[in-house]
């Protein structure tokens, strides 16, 4: 087969073999297919070595993986793949902040362009290891380079400084971020504000619904949903109704998420007729339910007494081709216990 120049294996080809035998832990035949190639006329440029470096790497061999990017600096200039496989090995071998913002300072010093993986990953070790200041200068460092936060980014930095108490320094950093015209969206803000949730902090969520007005970032349906659901598992339903009629003046369209939050918190408050009439808007305006809607639906129908409404519900269900029993829950079953709750539902639907 060697003998034939079309079929001869070519540096992809290598660097796919050491990435499948990295996987697998032999990091010895890693080895040997490495030191190989020059013998196979095959130049070792920076797919080889940083497919080496990366099966080093995942199997937590951070010092050699090091030891490695400093042999592939004498011939050939590392990628940011090589220098995110680097770093992800040391913050997963436990290496210390100074070694790893070494690295960084490293990466840039060398022309490579960190990204979002590379951002991320030193982030996750804050978030690990409780590096709040840490944490702040590599967001920063991330906001000044041109680099948008994602979803992954904000999650961690929520994470970082909910668990030191101090999430107020996420609202600042969100303000920093709009100000250097890197303008977060309504996800940004959503984290934090479901973090305020998870607390019962409704002063503090509402104080951040309001920063992302201000700096004009429209909420969607997902931040409408958080302070929805807040509202309602605190009692406070007529500020939930007043919200959810603020969301369509605004003209956040509701989702399947928003109606069954506001079915869920209505039917455990006793609202049940109220739940109904959520059902039928849900309809009016188009949003599909799901299983969840109509689990729901069944259960405060049945706390409630409103057997025909119940009906109705599950014959909208069985025309759909959904029909199903519905998971009895707690609730229902202080009403009957699981066979009557399953004759009750299927009686519904015989005519």
């Amino acid at each position: 087969m060697q003998r034939q120049v079309w079929c001869r294996p070519n540096e992809m080809i290598y660097a796919i073999m050491i990435g499948v035998l990295g996987r697998e832990g032999l990091l010895e035949k890693c080895m040997d297919v490495f030191e190989s190639l020059p013998a196979h006329n095959v130049a070792r440029t920076v797919y080889s070595f940083t497919a080496l470096v990366n099966a080093f790497g995942r199997n937590g061999k951070y010092e050699t993986a090091i030891e490695l990017l400093g042999r592939m600096k004498e011939r050939v200039i590392p990628s940011v793949l090589t220098y995110n496989s680097v770093i992800n090995a040391c913050v997963r071998g436990g290496l210390d902040w100074e070694g790893l913002s070494g690295l960084f300072a490293e990466m840039r010093h060398d022309g490579v362009q960190p990204d979002i993986v590379t951002y991320n990953t030193l982030l996750s070790a804050c978030a690990s290891r409780l590096l709040g200041d840490e944490a702040e200068m590599v967001f920063r460092t991330m906001n000044e380079s041109g680099v948008l936060p994602d979803i992954t980014t904000h999650n961690l930095i929520v994470e970082t400084f909910g668990k030191l108490g101090r999430l107020e320094k996420v609202s600042e950093l969100l303000e920093e971020m709009a100000t250097t015209g890197n303008m977060p969206d309504a996800s940004s803000y959503n984290v934090l504000l479901e973090a305020h949730a998870k607390e019962g902090l409704i002063p503090k969520a509402i104080t951040v619904f309001r920063e992302m007005q201000g700096a004009g970032c429209t909420p969607n349906a997902a931040t409408y949903s958080i302070l929805l659901n807040l509202y309602g598992k605190q009692g406070r339903y007529d500020e939930a109704r007043e919200l959810f009629l603020d969301m369509k003046v605004s003209k956040t369209e509701p989702d399947v998420s928003t109606y069954n939050v506001l079915i869920q918190v209505f039917g455990e408050g006793g609202y049940f007729k109220e739940v109904v009439t959520l059902f039928h808007d849900m309809l009016d305006e188009k949003v599909e339910p799901n299983m969840q809607t109509y689990e729901a639906l069944t259960v405060s129908c049945g706390k409630g007494g409103l057997h025909g409404d119940a009906k109705k519900i599950l014959l909208h269900m069985n025309k759909r081709g959904l029909f199903r029993v519905p998971r009895p829950t707690q609730g229902s079953l202080r009403l009957m216990d699981r066979q009557c709750y399953m004759r009750k539902l299927l009686s519904l639907l015989t005519p």
